[in-house]
């Protein structure tokens, strides 16, 4: 009711341990990490009563993380002065913390992690930018783990001839639609786009395995004397190893120009090409290593030559050797500008792959229909994008009888959720924001309810989730439904019926009585 998980933490408590819990029963996943309210206020009784149950069922091993958001300095302050807020909390995570913790934080000792970062878009900066990023974080910021958000853009956006700007420019699909490391957003063509970002990811995940370790700032890693930084990642030998343990050293110079994040500022620096000198000491002397490098490009901003597509094929390149360290276990590199290096003892790890051309991606597919009898019980239908509430195919209702329509794509929420931000009715999309004029039509079941409404709607003003501009539209029209006529159309019978207000439209006549009508009044009003 207070639309807050913080105002029952037992319950809200129980109902996380319940899912960690069916995670090991049901699948055999061990959650390591646990966070709170995304990008919400912390809650220090949730934070202690959520430790209680997790230990409480057997999931001491699971650590929490907090405060998920970026209040994690007031958190780290509280936690100095609660020693059992202090024994709740293992980690804490930092959204979009652009290279720095704050010293209450780093001053308990406790690991930090950008749990959601990146930042940055497919756009001049994005590939440049993320290389920076996932160094710089620990040098400059002790954080240990950068968590990119999102992995795969795979929602609606802008056919690919479109502009490549940034994603807050386009008021003509979803947003932050060009965020992920990898672009798949017309499924019906197999159309996708590998972005730098996702090889300037490569130079770290392809070498760097759990239970790695970073070298600390000054004794392995550090910033290059004209710009730029290293960082070095040590895995200790097996027992059985006859060598010493494996190093990886990630080196980047990206650009101040080439490199601002489009979500934070970034302070004006000089970078110019240098050598780097590294000493590995004298147990490495001999030693073989494996160099991989990229050229991070950068990308097309506006339309043009591939759709503004910027090419990947200088990056994430392994270099012809071979290459040792010397007898005085040095090893000296030439760095350029704009350049990303993986420098290695494992020679057999890293691996670019291949992909065959895309094929392009074409136009959303008219005409378009769906009864969805392909699609498995459970699973989503193709090309649905749910925005609000959860859509499943399912049986449908009448199933045996002469009204069976077999499966049916089915609103499964009935109970309306706690909601993270806005609050609006289910609503699932699909389509092109590139259709000037259409024809839409849905066969629509009102399941056993005297205040539900289907909509249809088509050519949407602005993304999702924006306000509509005052006065009537044609985006969303009412489905007619059988209703109880003994009601009357003012907002007093039917407060839940806020899209008025959304779509700038105005109440209809009284004399009206299912809610139906009184939608179908305002949509002509």
């Amino acid at each position: 009711a207070k639309n807050n998980p913080y105002s029952n933490v037992t319950k809200t408590a129980q109902y996380v341990v319940d899912w960690i819990d069916g995670a090991r029963r049901e699948h055999g996943l061990e959650i390591a990490m646990v966070g709170c309210w995304n990008e919400r206020p912390w809650n220090a009784d949730y934070l202690k009563e959520l430790r209680r149950q997790l230990d409480a069922r057997n999931f001491s091993r699971t650590g929490i993380i907090a405060d998920d958001g970026h209040s994690s300095g007031t958190l780290a302050t509280a936690m100095q002065k609660d020693p059992v807020l202090m024994r709740s909390v293992q980690a804490f995570g930092q959204h979009y913390p652009s290279m720095s913790s704050p010293t209450s934080a780093t001053a308990l000792g406790k690991p930090i992690y950008a749990s959601e970062d990146y930042g940055v878009y497919f756009d001049s900066s994005g590939g440049k930018a993320w290389a920076r990023l996932i160094n710089q974080n620990f040098v400059r910021g002790g954080i240990v783990g950068t968590i990119a958000w999102n992995l795969v853009t795979s929602y609606y956006a802008p056919h690919p001839s479109a502009s490549y700007g940034p994603c807050p420019s386009c008021n003509a699909a979803l947003p932050f639609r060009l965020c992920g490391l990898m672009h798949a957003a017309w499924p019906w063509s197999g159309h996708y786009v590998p972005t730098p970002q996702l090889y300037v990811s490569a130079h770290t995940t392809q070498f760097v395995h759990v239970g790695d370790r970073y070298l600390s700032v000054g004794n392995g890693s550090g910033l290059l004397a004209s710009g730029g930084s290293f960082v070095t990642f040590v895995r200790p030998a097996p027992p059985e190893a006859v060598v010493g343990p494996d190093l990886t050293v990630v080196i980047e110079k990206m650009s101040h120009q080439g490199s601002t994040s489009a979500w934070a500022a970034l302070p004006a620096y000089d970078t110019a090409a240098e050598n780097l000198t590294l000493h590995f000491g004298a147990e490495f002397a001999g030693r073989e290593l494996a160099l991989w490098k990229s050229l991070v490009p950068t990308a097309i901003v506006a339309a043009g030559k591939d759709g503004g597509i910027p090419s990947v094929d200088q990056m994430f390149l392994k270099q012809a050797g071979p290459f040792h360290v010397d007898e005085n276990g040095s090893f000296t590199l030439p760095i350029c500008v704009d350049c990303l290096f993986t420098l290695t003892t494992l020679l057999h790890a890293g691996y670019k792959g291949e992909f065959a051309k895309a094929p392009p991606p074409g136009d959303f597919p008219l005409p378009f229909s769906d009864n969805f009898d392909a699609v498995p019980p459970g699973q989503e239908a193709d090309f649905f994008i749910d925005q609000a509430g959860s859509w499943e195919a399912v049986h449908s209702p009448s199933a045996g009888s002469v009204n069976s329509r077999g499966i049916v794509m089915r609103q499964m929420v009935e109970q309306k959720p706690v909601a993270w931000a806005g609050d609006q009715a289910p609503i699932t999309i699909l389509g092109s924001c590139n259709w000037t004029n259409v024809t839409v039509s849905v066969d629509v079941l009102l399941e056993a309810s005297t205040h539900g409404m289907p909509w249809v709607g088509a050519r949407i003003v602005g993304r999702v989730g924006d306000p509509a501009p005052a006065g009537p539209q044609d985006a969303m029209l009412p489905l007619p439904v059988l209703g109880d006529d003994s009601a009357t159309c003012d907002a007093t019978t039917f407060p839940h019926v806020t899209q008025r207000q959304y779509l700038g439209l105005t109440q209809g006549a009284a004399s009206l009585k299912t809610e139906a009508r009184c939608r179908q009044a305002c949509c002509a009003a």
